[in-house]
Parts: structure tokens; sequence; C-alpha cells
């Protein structure tokens, strides 16, 4: 007769092992459950730092602001409320809009003398002019500009004038003036800008800017008077300013 089999019966050491294996196994699954679930989403929003841009317009540059090359005047006339202090005939007045006229009519001392005395020999004069026509009957015009002159005007000093179709600059010695230099200019009715310079022995005739004629004369070297002289024409004068050199 068989004997009975006795009951399966794991050996401790055996039980132990498979505990270890099954919580290594357990461990596994579930960290690799937490590394899913932990790991980056596909929403996740990111920071990004902006880089600083540098500017490609152009800096601005200060724009200077005018100065003007003239210097102050010495004097400067004004007519807005009379005469202002000029010395002159009958042939000179001053217009209702402030500007000296002369009618030419005056055959002899057709001068008029400005109030300011120059201190210095060397300067220049300059006048805004305006030729109306002449003043009949005759038709010989003659008008311009007097520095370093004496109280007459026409006794001493020198002229920038305009004579017919001629610039002019002359000595004046009276009774005989010397023309110094001539050259052809077109007269005509709008306003221009002449100007005289004395400086040191040079006389120097400007119309609008440009030079018309130069000569270097010795004969007067004082500071003199300034004036206005006009025969036979019929001008307006809305300027006179004497400037230093």
């Amino acid at each position: 007769m068989q004997s009975p089999k006795k009951p399966f019966k794991l050996d401790n050491a055996v039980i132990a092992a498979i505990i270890v294996a099954v919580a290594t196994i357990l461990a596994a699954v579930i960290g690799g459950l937490f590394l899913i679930h932990s790991g980056p989403s596909s929403n996740t929003n990111t920071t990004i730092t902006p880089t600083a841009t540098v500017s490609t317009s152009p800096t601005s540059t200060p724009v200077p602001t005018a100065t003007s090359s003239t210097p102050k005047p010495l004097y400067q006339a004004n007519w807005s409320q009379g005469i202002d202090g000029w010395i002159g005939n009958s042939q000179w007045s001053i217009s209702s809009d402030g500007m000296l006229v002369s009618n030419g009519n005056e055959q002899d001392n057709d001068f008029i003398v400005s109030p300011y005395k120059p201190t210095t020999a060397d300067y220049a004069v300059e006048a805004q002019i305006q030729f109306v026509g002449a003043a009949p009957p005759s038709t010989t015009l003659l008008f311009g500009i007097f520095v370093r002159s004496g109280s007459n005007g026409d006794v001493v000093g020198y002229d920038g004038y305009i004579y017919g179709n001629f610039a002019k600059i002359r000595r004046a010695a009276d009774p005989h003036t010397v023309i110094l230099q001539q050259t052809p200019y077109s007269l005509e009715t709008s306003w221009h800008t002449y100007r005289v310079e004395a400086k040191n022995s040079t006389i120097t005739f400007f119309i609008d800017n440009k030079q018309m004629l130069q000569v270097v004369d010795t004969a007067y070297t004082l500071p003199g008077l300034v004036g206005l002289f006009d025969n036979n024409s019929q001008i307006n004068v809305r300027s006179f300013t004497v400037l230093p050199l």
C-alpha cells in the first residue's frame, strides 16, 4: 500500500526571492507611470526673453540756426515820423508810407545829408532806391550815394552813382568832379540795393550785391559825411544804412 504524498511546501528562501522580484517589478511599473505623467506637455507655455534690437534709423542731427553775416549797423534811417534830422533842399520830402522821396527838380544843391557822422573812414553805405522817372524837362538822369564828403556833399569825397545808362565812381572836387571809373548799366524802375564801400584807399560800388566798380584813390581819407544826391530824377528811397567794415 502506497504511503500518502507530503504536501508541497516552498522553502522560505524561495518565498523571499519571489517577494523581492514582485516588489522590483511593481516599483519599475510605478516609476514608469510617474515619468509618463510628469513629462513635458505640448500645452506648456514657453517664455521668450526678447533680445535688444539696434535701431537702424539715422540719428537726428541738430539743424544750425541761421546767423546773419551782416554786422550791426552804425546807423539806420527811420523816416516813419518825418525827415529824421536829414538836411536837404525842397526837392526832398517824406511820403505817407515813410519813404524819402526826391522830385529831382532842383538843379544846384541836390544833396541831402544824413544826421549820422562816421567816426572812422572805413565804412559802407547801403540804400534801397527806386528810379521812378525823369524830372521834366531834363533827360540827364543822375542819382547816388556819397561818402567821405564835406558839409555840402559835392565839395569833397566820393560818389557811387547812376548817370543815365552808366554806373560810375567819381571824386568830388567842386566845381570839377573827376570820373574815376564807369561801366554800362541798364536803368529801369525796379527797386535796387546800391552800396558804396570806403576802405583805406579803395572805393567799391555794388548794385544788388554785385560789384560793379572798384578804384584805388588817396585824395580823401577822412571819415567825412554820408548821404544821397539826385539831379533830374524822381526817386524813392526806402532804406539807408551805414555799416562797419
